[in-house]
C-alpha cells in the first residue's frame, strides 16, 4: 500500500509538470522542440549530471524522476517481462535499469539481472533494493564496459535509448555489445513513435507522454544498428498506454 501511494504522488507531481508544459509551450513542442525543452519542467528534472553525484542533494534531486519510472514500471514489467526471450539462469546486464524493478520481475523467472545505471541511481536502488546487484557508470564511455567484456548471456536496454539521438544510440549499442557471450541475446524495449491516435486520449499519462512525444521513434533504428554488428533480429509489439517495441537480436 505504501508502494501504491508513493506512485500515485509521484505520477501526480509528475503529470503537473508536463500539464503545465504543454499548456505553456505546446506550440514550441511542435515547431521549435529546443525552445520547449529549455523551458521545460519537466526536462530541467531529469537532469542527468546531479546522477553523476551521490551526495544527499544530488541523490535526493535524482529520487524526483526516479520515483515517477517506478511508478510506470510497477505497470509495465509485469507485462514485459514474460515477453523477454532470456532463459532461467542467464546471466543479463540491464543498462540504465533504474532500482531494478525489471530486474526483480525477470528474476522471479530465474533469470539472474545486474543493473548498470549512473552513480546516484545505483545508490538508490541499492538502499531500495539491497539483494540487486548494481553496477555504476555511463552507458557512454567505452571504460564503463571493461569489467564486462564477454561475461554475460544478455543485455537489456528499457525505455533508456529514446533519450538520445542517433549518433549516440548506436555508440551506446555497440559499446553494449561487447559485453555479450557468444550465441548472446541483445534486447531493446522501448516506447514505440506516437501514432496520432496515442495522444487522442484525455488522461494525465497521454499529457505526460505528450511531452516526450518527439523522442519516441520506430524500432528501425535498434535494427538496423544490431543487424550491421551481424545480429539476427526479430520485432513484435504490445500495447500498454501506449505501443511498446521490443528488438531482440540474436548474437552468432
Amino acid at each position: 500500500m505504501a508502494e501504491h501511494r508513493q506512485d500515485i504522488l509521484a505520477r501526480c507531481q509528475f503529470y503537473l509538470r508536463a500539464a503545465q508544459d504543454v499548456s505553456r509551450g505546446f506550440g514550441e513542442l511542435v515547431d521549435d522542440l529546443p525552445a520547449f525543452m529549455g523551458g521545460s519542467e519537466t526536462f530541467r528534472l531529469f537532469d542527468y549530471s546531479k546522477a553523476m553525484q551521490t551526495d544527499a542533494e544530488s541523490v535526493a534531486a535524482t529520487a524526483e524522476w526516479v520515483d515517477y519510472l517506478e511508478a510506470l514500471s510497477r505497470v509495465e514489467c509485469p507485462v514485459l517481462a514474460p515477453r523477454m526471450p532470456f532463459a532461467p539462469g542467464a546471466r543479463v546486464l540491464e543498462i540504465g535499469g533504474n532500482t531494478g524493478l525489471m530486474a526483480a520481475a525477470l528474476g522471479a523467472r530465474g533469470v539472474n539481472v545486474e543493473v548498470l545505471d549512473l552513480p546516484a541511481v545505483a545508490a538508490l536502488g541499492t538502499k531500495r533494493r539491497p539483494n540487486q546487484i548494481f553496477h555504476v557508470g555511463d552507458a557512454r564511455r567505452a571504460e564503463t564496459y571493461a569489467p564486462f567484456q564477454e561475461k554475460f548471456d544478455g543485455i537489456l536496454f528499457k525505455s533508456v535509448l529514446h533519450d538520445w539521438p542517433e549518433d549516440d544510440v548506436r555508440n551506446i549499442m555497440s559499446l553494449a555489445a561487447t559485453c555479450l557471450k557468444d550465441g548472446g541475446q541483445f534486447v531493446v524495449c522501448e516506447r514505440g513513435e506516437v501514432e496520432p491516435h496515442d495522444l487522442a486520449g484525455a488522461s494525465m499519462q497521454t499529457i505526460a507522454n505528450t511531452v516526450f512525444s518527439p523522442f519516441y521513434r520506430r524500432p528501425k533504428l535498434y535494427e538496423t544498428v544490431l543487424q550491421a554488428a551481424g545480429f539476427a533480429t526479430t520485432a513484435d509489439s504490445i500495447k500498454i498506454d501506449m505501443r511498446f517495441d521490443t528488438v531482440i537480436g540474436q548474437k552468432t
